[in-house]
């Protein structure tokens, strides 16, 4: 199994963003213990309609909220920028 972990972002724009990150946890068991704990903790959701102004207007609550997730997507944008080039 590789050690390299990765997703990519779809938007609703059509545009997307993909990002790579190095494998967290040594071991499946791992996992599911980390797994167990996320799950305990409280979550945002959000649901309804509008589209992309509500999606944009969602990401703009949480990213307020949760200003290292910003920091996060934007250390991601950059890496992945320079790994295209």
């Amino acid at each position: 199994m590789s050690d390299e972990r990765g997703m990519t972002v779809h938007f609703v724009d059509g545009t997307k963003l993909k990002l790579s990150f190095p494998k967290q946890v040594k071991t499946d068991e791992a996992v599911s213990i980390r797994l167990e704990k996320l799950l305990d903790k409280p979550a945002l959701l959000r649901r309804g309609q509008g589209g992309e102004e509500l999606g944009k207007q969602c990401m703009l609550e949480v990213l307020a909220e949760r200003p290292d997730l910003a920091d996060a997507l934007n250390a991601a944008a950059q890496s992945a920028q320079s790994a295209s080039k």
